[in-house]
This record gives structure tokens, sequence and C-alpha cells, in this order.
């Protein structure tokens, strides 16, 4: 009898430790499928037991595939993958060179620009480690990124090269240098959160994919924060942006990430009707007649020596100054120059939004120091 007990007790304990461990290890390789993304919508990433499967979607047609990419750390292709168009890369990637500079950026908040080791148009990456690594030899200077040096990119051999994706665009000889090519259209994404997602995309490549989920979690709840505290103001002020260029005025669409900053930071954008997600070519004329009485007018542009001035915008263009913004002092400037917008500020929407906030509705900066925009001087 008491053999009996004994042999039924020590069946009970190996049926629970088989069902145990049977669970966790399903636990460990269940990778849940696709994730969910939460304002991005020209990528997604699906996880798979031995791989990882990510999907560029063409932000220019919708119904077509731009790349996929299918990420592990084995060296053999997954059969599970089955893909014969989809680019297959050993991952974490050891070594990347870098076309773009929110690219660069994204690698600098994920902790792993070391990575880097060749940059194209390293004049416009306003970042030390970029410079510093330049004048050490640890990073190359592939050229520029519409003219790339191809011996010095094989030379350099990253495990991965980094590209902004423009419409029908050809890689030329770089298609025969053997280095995958990670096609980015982070700019084509309409919300400003949907931009800083591609943090997500990044990670997903270099191992980063927890911190890169970390960070961009953050973002998401420091802007939504800025946005609901904005959504109480009882006057929302006009604003319209940019300025002439060889001729017209390129306004954004009234789809666009910057009508939506506008927006979601307490304004009333003068373009908000329209249905654009990217840029109307105006003629001035038409650009005045809307925006004549408009409270705000914000600029990018990039001057090396100070800020830019109101008697150097008048200067420029003479009808500016029939504008009440530049009468009442309210133009609102972003020097590219002096503060890194184009390296950190696409992956900073929070900041951005707050910097808007702390111009629109002053009562409501809390202290806020603007890194980005500031009324000019």
């Amino acid at each position: 009898m008491n053999s009996s007990i004994s042999y039924l007790l020590l069946a009970a304990v190996l049926l629970c430790f088989s069902a145990c461990r049977f669970g966790q290890e399903k636990k460990d390789t269940n990778t849940g499928g696709e994730e969910t993304l939460h304002y991005a919508k020209n990528f997604t990433i699906t996880r798979h037991d031995s791989y990882t499967q990510i999907t560029v979607l063409n932000p220019w047609d919708t119904n077509q595939v731009l790349r996929e990419y299918i990420l592990s750390d084995n060296d053999a292709e997954p059969e599970a993958a089955n893909n014969p168009n989809a680019v297959y890369i050993k991952t974490p990637l050891k070594s990347v060179g870098v076309l773009g500079v929110v690219h660069a950026g994204i690698l600098e908040m994920l902790g792993t620009e070391n990575l880097i080791t060749g940059v194209a148009d390293p004049q416009y990456m306003n970042f030390n480690f970029v410079q510093k690594g330049l004048r050490e030899g640890r990073i190359v200077h592939l050229g520029e990124s519409s003219q790339l040096n191809i011996e010095k990119l094989i030379e350099t051999a990253p495990d991965a090269l980094f590209v902004t994706t423009f419409p029908k665009a050809g890689y030329g000889k770089l298609d025969k240098a053997s280095i995958p090519i990670v096609e980015c259209v982070e700019y084509m994404e309409h919300h400003p959160l949907g931009r800083a997602e591609w943090i997500k995309f990044i990670g997903a490549f270099i191992g980063k994919s927890r911190e890169a989920d970390s960070i961009y979690n953050a973002i998401e709840q420091n802007y939504l924060e800025a946005k609901k505290i904005a959504e109480k103001v009882s006057h929302r002020p006009t604003v319209f942006s940019e300025k002439k260029y060889r001729g017209v005025w390129n306004i954004p669409g009234g789809g666009s990430y910057m009508s939506i900053f506008f927006h979601d930071a307490g304004a009333d954008y003068l373009w908000r009707e329209d249905t654009q997600t990217g840029s109307l070519s105006l003629p001035f004329e038409e650009v005045y007649e809307k925006a004549e009485k408009a409270d705000f007018w914000f600029i990018k542009y990039n001057k090396p020596n100070g800020n830019l001035t109101y008697s150097e915008v008048q200067a420029e263009y003479e009808p500016y100054a029939l504008f009440d913004a530049w009468k009442n002092r309210q133009i609102v400037g972003c020097n590219a120059d002096k503060t890194p917008y184009y390296e950190r500020g696409i992956m900073q929407p929070d900041m951005v939004l707050k910097d808007m906030i702390s111009i629109f509705h002053p009562e409501l900066a809390n202290n806020h120091q603007s890194v980005y925009f500031h009324l000019l001087p």
C-alpha cells in the first residue's frame, strides 16, 4: 500500500514537472505574432520562433510592399520564411553604414552609435561622435548619399546600410556591393509619433527591441500628456509656416505631421481643412490672402552666425513685412544649424510639442525651456 502511494506521488510530481516545463518552454518560444504599432503605418514587425519578419510598406502605393526583411541570429535562411524576395540579414548587426541623420540619431538614442562605421554627407550630421569618429578614422566618409563611394563602402564592409528611400529610387552600383540595404521611409509617416516609432524598426536590426519600446513608450506618454493639457485652452491662435523658395511657397498640407503638431499644441493651422499629407506648392499671393492676419508664423532655417532677425526676413522678400506675424513680432524660428532638429527633433516629438505649447500658450509652459523652436529676437 505504501509502495503504491509512493509511486502515485512520484508520478504526480513528474507529471507536474513535465507540465510546468512544457508550459515554460511554450512561453519562451511564443513570440506573439505581429507586434502592435501605435502610430507608424509604413512597416510591420512579426515575431516567429526562429526569425523576425519586417515588412516595409510602399507609402506611395499602399497595395505594394517596398521591401521585406528576415532577421535571424542563425547563418541559415529560415525555412519558415520561404520568401525568395526577402532580404535575409543575420542579426544583431555588428556594424552599419548610415546615410540619413535621423538614423544616426536613433542609433545614438539606443546607445549603439559605436556600430556606425561609415556615413554619407557628414557635413550635415551635427553629432560629436560622428565628427570625432571621422577625425580618428573609426568612421569612414562614404561621399554624398546621391553618389556614394562604392569602393570605400565595400572596403568598410558594414553588415547593413540604412538608407532613406524616395519614390522609384534605384541604387545602381550599390546593389552589386553585396551589402544589405535597409530601406527607411519614416519621413512619410503622417503623425509625429509615427515617425518616432521607427526607433522600433531600427531596434529590431541591432538587438535593441526592448530598449526601443521603452524609449518610444516614454515619448508617446509625454506627448499625449502635453496634448491633453493643450486641449483645455479656450483660445486657439492661428498659425502658418515656411516661406517662399524659388518663387513657390511649399505649405504643409492639412494632413501633414506639422498640421498635427499645430493642432495638438492648441493652435488652428490655416490649411487644416486640406487633406494633403505632403506640401502644397502655392504662389505668394494665395498664402498672403489667407495668412495675412495669422497670429504666428513658423520658419525652419539654417544660419551659422546667430539667429534670423525680422530685418533679415524683410530683406529677403519685402512683402513678408506685410504679415501681421511680422508686424507683431510673432515669428517662430528653428535654426537647424544651432539646434539638432533634423538629427534629433524628429525623434523627440514630445519636446517639439512642448515647445509649441509654450509659445502658443505661455501660461501652460510650466517652466519649459524651448529646445527647437523660439520666437525670433
